[in-house]
């Protein structure tokens, strides 16, 4: 093969590898299927790219819902909230929560701030034995009602949560009482899950949460929590139980993460 028509297949491979990547930043998680059709190429050519483009981590595969996503952006993403290493992060976090499900069987997710609620970023619900409702990847979760946003409000710095809650509307009595809840959070630890708070769906997905904050360099990374199914046990007795794992999960994620922004 000459050297012209070798230049000419990597510049064609690139090309169709940026494409791929501009397609999952702009769509979002997207199955093989979504891809073929969005891109126009066939099943073999986008494996390829694919493998070649996860081995570089330019993209990922959720474990939760098994899509591929973008680890680069052309545009500012909300939710890298001042991270410049996402996809860095992401991946300790990852790990860690295997471990942590593989540990105490219950599911966990990985929870970013976006705007003025929190979003699901990841979750190990897919590889847990115990089966809890499915629930998605990157649906917004309310920022008052469930575990993971009060969690962030007890600790992110002090002139983000006064925005947070301006932009939510929370004043006047209503605040006197989150006040309250947070600085019960801080006492405890770790954050609950409204009991009235039916999740992202419309019927009631019957799950109960704790959740705790995961310190980065500057403010607050994110947030990891830990669900079960109402009714199989009490949150004092779950959290008697499991709280400290999921401590000892936001400590390895925090040094794991702080320690790969120093170098």
């Amino acid at each position: 093969m000459s050297k012209e028509k070798r230049e000419e297949l990597t510049n064609r491979a690139l090309a169709r590898g940026l494409m791929v990547v501009r397609i999952l930043d702009k769509a979002g998680g997207c199955r093989l299927a979504d891809l073929m059709r969005l891109t126009g190429l066939p099943k073999t050519t986008l494996r390829r790219l694919l493998a070649v483009l996860l081995d570089q981590r330019f993209i990922r595969r959720s474990m939760g819902d098994g899509r591929y996503r973008a680890n680069v952006s052309w545009t500012s993403h909300p939710l890298q909230n001042g991270m410049t290493d996402l996809s860095e992060f992401l991946d300790i976090a990852c790990d860690v929560m295997r471990d942590l499900t593989a540990r105490v069987q219950w599911p966990s997710d990985i929870l970013l701030r976006n705007g003025n609620h929190m979003q699901v970023i990841e979750s190990t619900r897919s590889v847990s034995p115990l089966f809890v409702a499915p629930g998605k990847l990157e649906v917004g979760v309310d920022m008052i009602r469930s575990a993971a946003g009060p969690a962030y409000l007890a600790y992110c710095p002090a002139k983000e949560r006064e925005e947070i809650l301006a932009g939510l509307g929370i004043a006047g009595a209503l605040r006197s009482r989150f006040d309250g809840v947070l600085a019960e959070i801080r006492k405890r630890g770790y954050a609950l899950r409204d009991p009235d708070y039916w999740g992202d769906s419309v019927a009631n997905d019957r799950l109960r949460a704790i959740a705790m904050a995961i310190p980065g360099r500057q403010g607050i990374a994110g947030v990891i929590n830990l669900v079960w199914t109402a009714g199989m046990i009490d949150e004092d007795m779950f959290a008697a139980r499991h709280a400290e794992d999921l401590r000892m999960a936001v400590n390895t994620i925090s040094e794991r993460y702080c320690s790969l922004v120093k170098a």
